[in-house]
């Protein structure tokens, strides 16, 4: 159960859901029909939307996994990695938005007259800010669950031991070499005794 609960995929997913829900609630009112709706339909609404928000957040987890042969990525991930996951979470958003407001179906809709689009594209500036602002935030909190990997916390471990041992030497005025071995017999920390001795 605990490894499941540590795996990124399972991380990205509950933040996604998490994360995507208010955004959608948020964003509503910038489409047609909302008026018309009953509050338990633009749930429904809100909640499917919600549900695919973290189907794509997953496909561009899985994406920047497949191109960096690790699903641990996301453990301390690169610029180059959060960029790729932004921008595979934008592409597909964009594709989804342009098929959709082009279309007559039950997975199409439209905007309102408040919504601000892109000049070109004519695609709703609000779902393309969410993927700007929501799979950021994502990382953040996955990052903060999961934490860094191993090797990394391991490092960390190790420099802030050396740190306090350090702290706790200066503090009782030993030197840090105080416990270095002899260097040479006739040079040296030893070789430097013996010579006072005699």
């Amino acid at each position: 159960m605990r490894t499941l609960v540590d795996h990124p995929a399972v991380n990205i997913a509950l933040f996604a859901l998490l994360l995507s829900l208010p955004w959608e609630f948020g964003q509503m009112w910038l489409y047609a029909g909302v008026s018309e709706m009953s509050h338990l339909q633009g749930i429904r609404i809100c909640t499917a939307a919600t549900i695919g928000d973290a189907a794509i957040m997953l496909a561009a987890f899985a994406g920047v996994a497949a191109w960096s042969h690790s699903q641990d990525w996301v453990r301390a991930p690169t610029s180059s990695q959060i960029a790729s996951f932004i921008l595979i979470g934008l592409a597909v958003t964009i594709a989804v938005e342009a098929v959709a407001t082009r279309s007559d179906g039950i997975f199409s809709w439209r905007y309102a007259a408040s919504m601000p689009v892109t000049p070109w594209l004519g695609i709703g500036l609000a779902p393309l800010l969410m993927w700007l602002v929501v799979p950021l935030l994502v990382l953040w909190f996955v990052r903060r669950q999961i934490g860094r990997p191993i090797s990394v916390r391991k490092r960390h471990e190790l420099s802030d031991l050396r740190l306090v041992t350090l702290f706790l030497r200066l503090a009782i005025g030993r030197h840090p070499n105080d416990d270095a071995p002899p260097r040479s017999r006739h040079g040296g920390r030893y070789g430097t005794w013996r010579r006072n001795k005699e």
